[in-house]
This record gives structure tokens, C-alpha cells and sequence, in this order.
């Protein structure tokens, strides 16, 4: 995977909170980009996206009026927005389950829990541009590609031949099963 330099970026955030913001333009700043634009809400990053383009978007989880779930579906699905395949990041304090969940479903590219430092944001970014996931747009879903990179290429048995996803899984078990050895062996 190669690099991505970082300073040609353009960033947007969404947080209603300004030393959060700050904290992340500063992180951002300090990784030699400039150019980072701030949206208080959902509704001003929406709107600042149907005239401008962005590389990547940190979202804050709490941000109004639309929750993180809405804000994603709001961006892939609304038709106004510049670039709906835009990599977009939550921001969170802790989330839960459920919430990872729902903004994965909605097409989340990846989730950065703080406290921020500038390695985590860093290693964030480059994993989102250096080697993007395709995207998926169905009725039901549009985002990025949920599966793990050995999944989308279709696995490979024993014998180098491709196997179903779902028979990939009970021939691991398979052969886990079978190859112990030593003294817990059966």
C-alpha cells in the first residue's frame, strides 16, 4: 500500500462542539493539512457538500439534527451532494453496539473512537485512500464493501480451487478440527 500524501487533502468535520473540532483541525494541521472546513450540524455539511468536494469527512456521533445513521444516508442517497462515495468516519466516544451497527448499515467507511492522537487519525486516513473498498449501491444498501478483502476475492480451498463463502467457513472448521496435535489431541 502506498502512501498517500497528505497534505493535498480536503477534509470537512461535522461536530456541534468547537473544541472537538479544534482538537481534530489541529491533529489535521499538524499532518500538513490545511485545507479543513467545519460544519456545526448535518445540515451545514450537507448543504456545504452539494457545492464542494471533500477526500475524507469526520463525523462527530452526536451531531444534530440528523444522528450519525442519517447523516451517512443523507450523503449517499440524497442526489445533491458533490461525491455520495465521499469516505466518511464516526467520531465517537464509546459507541455502542447497536450505533456501530445502524451506521455501518447506512455505509459508514470506518469508526475512530477518542481520545484522538495524530497516529490514529493518520493510520485512519491512509487506510480510507491509500487502499479504498469498492462500493456497493443496491436499492437496500449503498456504501462501501462490508466484506473482508479474502472474502471479496473469493476464497481459495486447499487445492488452490474457489469456494463458496459459506463452505469456506465449515472447511476451516474442518480442518481446525483436525489438525491438532500434541497433548490435548484427540
Amino acid at each position: 500500500m502506498k502512501p498517500v500524501i497528505l497534505h493535498n487533502l480536503h477534509i470537512l468535520i461535522v461536530d456541534g462542539k468547537a473544541g472537538n473540532a479544534r482538537l481534530l483541525r489541529g491533529i489535521l494541521s499538524a499532518l500538513g493539512i490545511s485545507e479543513v472546513m467545519l460544519a456545526e450540524d448535518t445540515a451545514a455539511a450537507l448543504e456545504i457538500m452539494e457545492t464542494a468536494s471533500f477526500q475524507a469527512i469526520f463525523c462527530d456521533e452526536a451531531v444534530g439534527p440528523l444522528d450519525a445513521a442519517g447523516f451517512v444516508l443523507a450523503v449517499r442517497r440524497n442526489g445533491k451532494v458533490r461525491n455520495p462515495r465521499t469516505p466518511i468516519v464516526l467520531v465517537s466516544d464509546g459507541p455502542q453496539r447497536a450505533q456501530v451497527e445502524a451506521v455501518r448499515d447506512a455505509g459508514i467507511n470506518d469508526l475512530l473512537v477518542r481520545p484522538l492522537s495524530m497516529s490514529s487519525v493518520e493510520r485512519k486516513l491512509q487506510s480510507l485512500l491509500a487502499a479504498p473498498k469498492p462500493f456497493i449501491e443496491t436499492e437496500a444498501f449503498f456504501g462501501p464493501d462490508r466484506r473482508r478483502e479474502r472474502d471479496r476475492r473469493g476464497g481459495r480451498d486447499d487445492n488452490g480451487s474457489a469456494m463458496p463463502l459459506r463452505d469456506r467457513r465449515e472447511g476451516q472448521m474442518m480442518r481446525r478440527r483436525t489438525d491438532r496435535t500434541g497433548p490435548g489431541a484427540r
